[in-house]
């Protein structure tokens, strides 16, 4: 079973994704389930739901801490941002989640870097699709590896091309327990760069239209 694990839709100020679009393309990239990891917010995972049939929508949010993004899945509640590490993985455990470190070591991106040391990890996202260079990905890989952390992968998708562009292989459907005791094989591809400029300009348009594109 394929999953992508990081996936933002309009509930992101980065992304113009709507939900029936999610929903429609992860279908057609082949995808049993994604993780909906917007930031800030799970606005978008309940609505998501209705519009999913069969389609496995893994509960998930994207946290700014104090140092660095850090993604939870399987939590049914948002987490207050800018806590320390410790604080937000702390919290992340007390609701039942998985504590997943994306894109650790991209400089351009609100990463946790030197800091991954300090947070008690369930996996790491060891491909991200929209890091721009490859060595952040081969860092994230020898991390995992030296310490034992289970290796995940995730789009990162912003816009429907992106979408299962990298994720998790699993026997069952079973995502939580797969995660936990690392029985997930991952595949990877790079996003075109083009998608960080669009990204830029999404949010700018957003930025000035503040009451636009929060819906499905």
């Amino acid at each position: 079973m394929k999953f992508d694990l990081h996936i933002h839709s309009r509930h992101s100020i980065c992304s113009n994704l709507d939900l029936k679009s999610i929903s429609k393309y992860a279908k057609l990239k082949g995808l049993d389930g994604i993780a909906i990891t917007d930031h800030g917010t799970m606005n978008g995972y309940a609505k998501l739901q209705e519009l999913a049939g069969d389609l496995i929508i893994v509960p998930g949010i994207e946290i700014a801490t104090a140092a660095g993004d850090l993604i939870a899945l399987f939590v049914r509640e948002p987490i207050k941002p800018g806590l320390s590490l410790r604080d937000t993985t702390d919290k992340i455990h007390e609701l039942g989640g998985l504590v997943v470190v994306p894109h650790p070591f991209d400089r351009y991106r609100k990463s946790v870097g030197d800091n991954i040391s300090e947070i008690t990890a369930d996996a790491i996202e060891v491909y991200n699709s929209r890091n721009i260079y490859k060595k952040a990905n081969q860092m994230a890989l020898k991390f995992a590896k030296e310490k034992g952390i289970v290796a995940v992968a995730g789009s990162d998708a912003h816009f429907r091309e992106e979408i299962g562009a990298a994720g998790i292989i699993t026997e069952t459907d079973d995502i939580f327990e797969c995660i936990r005791t690392g029985r997930v094989k991952t595949f990877y591809k790079s996003s075109p760069k083009t998608v960080h400029i669009k990204s830029a300009v999404n949010r700018i348009i957003r930025k000035l239209s503040p009451y636009r594109s929060f819906q499905q």
